[in-house]
């Protein structure tokens, strides 16, 4: 949790800039988000590399698209380059995650282990609380608040998605905590967090959040239940085809269920007689 708490230092310049300035926003917490990955990737310490199976990558494809759900039905996207910004800041973030839990709670399992059981639900209390708190220095405007609320459970799925073998890979981890994190920043409007208390759109964040919690506490009963599983190669081709069917479940329900397009910021003039 050290690092975790390193984060929040690293990325308090971007405080600084205005609220306003939403991609300028964006911009400095990937730089310097990316720093923090250079600086946790190249430091010293111990750490337990392994190489993922394609069935890890194709459940963490999936898993990711089930966590983008409720903001693809509940949200809607800005403009193009506030999409792209909040893509690259969520791939990031993934990675700062997952490099910070590789160096850290991995690193001790080859070492101290409690068994298979024992080691996800702890590795998943222990992921969840550095996503609380990594999540707490990420967006602006109280866009932070609905990151705390949703990321933390997906720690038991993040935990159970890098095992490899007799090893760790945070590369699996790192995309779905990514992604997650991408759909929950592409898909909101901060700026109407800020100034519209009462607005609707809080409590449709609001729902989003609390779907994607339930689905990582959902997802905490199958990572026990297939804790023996994680790590092997089972079976790409039906792992292939259950993420596949799963995004375009995704779109589908962005395209047909949700506010499909891009929603920038617009500019309404109000007349004296309207008023």
């Amino acid at each position: 949790l050290l690092l975790a708490t390193l984060y929040l230092l690293v990325l308090a310049p971007a405080r600084a800039l205005p609220p306003t300035a939403a991609q300028a926003v964006l911009l400095a917490q990937i730089g310097l988000t990316l720093l923090f990955v250079f600086i946790v990737a190249f430091a010293g310490g111990r750490s337990a590399h392994g190489r993922a199976p394609a069935t890890t990558w194709y459940a963490a494809l999936g898993a990711a698209a089930v966590a983008a759900m409720p903001w693809l039905w509940r949200g809607a996207a800005g403009s193009p380059l506030d999409v792209l910004l909040a893509l690259l800041l969520g791939l990031a973030f993934g990675a700062a995650f997952a490099l910070a839990i590789q160096r850290t709670w991995f690193a001790t399992l080859a070492f101290h282990t409690r068994g298979r059981g024992a080691d996800l639900v702890t590795g998943g209390i222990t992921a969840g609380t550095a996503l609380l708190i990594m999540a707490s220095a990420l967006s602006f405007n109280g866009g932070q608040i609905m990151l705390m609320l949703a990321l933390p459970a997906l720690g038991w799925l993040a935990v159970a998605l890098a095992y490899a073998g007799a090893g760790f890979d945070w590369r699996p981890p790192a995309l779905f905590t990514g992604l997650s994190a991408a759909a929950m920043l592409a898909l909101t409007d901060t700026d109407a967090m800020a100034i519209e208390a009462l607005d609707p759109m809080l409590g449709w964040i609001a729902g989003a959040a609390a779907l994607t919690a339930l689905a990582g506490w959902i997802a905490l009963v199958l990572v026990l239940i297939l804790r023996r599983n994680w790590g092997s190669p089972g079976r790409p081709a039906f792992a292939a085809a259950s993420a596949l069917i799963l995004w375009l479940g995704a779109v589908a329900l962005y395209l047909f269920a949700g506010q499909p397009g891009f929603f920038g910021d617009r500019l309404f003039v109000i007349l004296a007689g309207q008023a």
